[in-house]
């Protein structure tokens, strides 16, 4: 007699019909076919997927994003945005929360003229990096943040984090678009300069925004294009070289697998056209949580919004990750919103193990 296992064990093939009438019947009134999205023309995003789906003949590892050395406590830089303040003082105390509550590095998009050093008091920059990113006057602005940066370096000693997360030509689209006379030469080259006189430091300088792209209308196709046109538009004008550090920046949605895949296909052209034009400098993947997925009506439901694209990019292995307040369209986040912000990174990383599994989207988690 068998054992009772066995019958478990023992079980008839299932060929692709058989599992579509599975599929079907937990769909209830809908069937997969309903479910079949086409976007960007000619992609399309199915529900069943087969071997003869699989048309890639290489095997294009580095989509991965695998580290040679994974931080299990800092799978991903947590960066909370930090509202501004005329006050420097105050400034300064909203960064040291953030910083001592869960964050490991900060975005801020307004540096004031007066006492502008109290910003960084009790900071350490060479383990908490800053980043500074302004839509509206950048040029002034990363000026400022380059001088605080260079003080702080000069009277501590350290070798400095973060940098600017500028991107004049996305800006310049943005701005041309509301102003017909907006001169977007002039941002160009007044940032181009900028890089070129900061180019000795060791920090982030230049800087490929897709959710700039992303809020003016762009595609999901259209938004790595632009950033890849923008990338060799830099090096071209001989902006970038081996000893260049790069960050592209990923607007995330609701769509969770598209999120994915948005990172993944990402640095695949990224490391074509490193291969095309024989360079290799090093590249970070930001993950930004996209202004459309942000509702003032809707508090709660932004928090399920903004777990879901966090979850997403966790999964792609994104250096690092910026999400967005539940209340961010009524301005400045009171206490208890920021710190749901924080949480949210911190469940990620030391609960929900993903930080510790190198590229759980490529099947690693088996």
């Amino acid at each position: 007699m068998k054992n009772d296992y066995q019958k478990y064990l023992e079980t008839q093939s299932k060929n692709l019909d058989d599992w579509e009438n599975i599929a079907n019947q937990s769909l209830k009134e809908k069937t997969i076919d309903n479910l079949k999205r086409k976007f960007d023309g000619n992609l399309e995003k199915k529900i069943l997927y087969t071997e003869n789906d699989i048309t890639l003949e290489s095997n294009h590892a580095y989509a991965r994003g695998l580290k040679e050395e994974v931080n299990k406590f800092l799978p991903w830089h947590i960066c909370s945005m930090v509202d501004s303040s005329s006050d420097s003082k105050l400034y300064n105390s909203r960064i040291l929360n953030e910083l001592e509550r869960g964050a490991s590095s900060i975005e801020i998009n307004y540096i004031h003229d007066q006492e502008g050093e109290e910003i960084l008091k009790d900071i350490d920059l060479s383990i908490a990096p800053i980043f500074y990113r302004d839509i509206s006057n950048p040029i002034e602005g990363s000026s400022k943040f380059l001088n605080l940066i260079n003080n702080w370096e000069h009277k501590n000693k350290k070798t400095p984090l973060g940098g600017l997360e500028v991107d004049a030509i996305a800006i310049s689209f943005s701005k041309f678009e509301k102003d017909n006379e907006f001169n977007h030469a002039e941002l160009i080259n007044n940032l181009s300069k900028i890089i070129k006189e900061n180019k000795n430091k060791n920090i982030n300088l230049i800087n490929f925004d897709g959710t700039i792209w992303n809020n003016i209308g762009a595609s999901l196709n259209e938004e790595i294009a632009l950033m890849c046109l923008s990338f060799i538009e830099m090096l071209r004008s001989n902006i970038i070289d081996d000893e260049s550090l790069i960050n592209f920046t990923i607007s995330l949605d609701t769509d969770f697998f598209l999120n994915i895949a948005k990172i993944r296909s990402l640095r695949i052209i990224i490391n074509n056209l490193y291969g095309h034009f024989g360079i290799n400098p090093i590249f970070k993947i930001n993950g930004r949580t996209a202004d459309e997925i942000i509702f003032k009506e809707s508090p709660w439901v932004n928090q399920l919004r903004i777990t879901n694209a966090a979850l997403s990019a966790a999964i792609a292995n994104i250096d690092r990750l910026t999400c967005h307040h539940i209340t961010n369209p009524l301005g400045q986040a009171p206490e208890f919103v920021r710190r749901l912000t924080r949480n949210t990174h911190i469940i990620l990383q030391e609960e929900s193990n993903i930080g510790k599994i190198q590229d759980a989207a490529g099947g690693s988690y088996l």
